[in-house]
C-alpha cells in the first residue's frame, strides 16, 4: 500500500512540476523611489497587460517578495515604453496590490530580477 501511495505522490509531483500555468497582469510605470506611478496604457486607452507567471522569492526564513516572470523581449518592450516617461515597468494585480517586480527570462534561459520597488511580505506559519 505504501508503494502505491508513493507512486501516486511521485506522479502527482512530476505532473504538477511539468505543468505550466500562465497568468495575466497589468503593467504600470513608476519612479525609482516609488513616489509617483501611472498605469501603462495601450493606444485605445485600455491598461497594458502581459502574460507570465507569478512567483515568490524567499529572502530568509520568513521574508519574501513577489515577482512576475516574463520573456526578455516582452520586458524590453514594456520597459522602453516606461523609459519614455523616465520610469520603471512593474507588474500589478490591481491598484491596491503590493509592489512587485518583474523576473526576466533571458534568451539563454537565465532568469534575472528587473530593477524596481517591491513589498517584503512576512510569512508566519507557526
Amino acid at each position: 500500500m505504501k508503494k502505491i501511495n508513493k507512486l501516486y505522490l511521485t506522479l502527482a509531483t512530476v505532473f504538477w512540476s511539468s505543468t505550466s500555468f500562465s497568468d495575466q497582469t497589468d503593467v504600470f510605470c513608476t519612479t525609482a523611489d516609488a513616489s509617483s506611478w501611472d498605469w501603462l496604457y495601450e493606444e485605445d486607452g485600455t491598461y497594458t497587460s502581459v502574460s507570465g507567471n507569478w512567483g515568490f522569492h524567499r529572502i530568509d526564513a520568513i521574508n519574501r517578495f513577489r515577482y512576475f516572470t516574463i520573456p526578455y523581449d516582452n520586458y524590453r518592450e514594456l520597459q522602453s515604453r516606461c523609459d519614455e516617461k523616465g520610469m520603471i515597468a512593474q507588474p500589478a494585480m490591481s491598484r491596491f496590490s503590493d509592489w512587485n517586480i518583474f523576473e526576466i527570462q533571458m534568451p539563454s534561459g537565465e532568469k534575472i530580477f528587473a530593477r524596481g520597488y517591491y513589498t517584503i511580505d512576512t510569512d508566519f506559519h507557526l
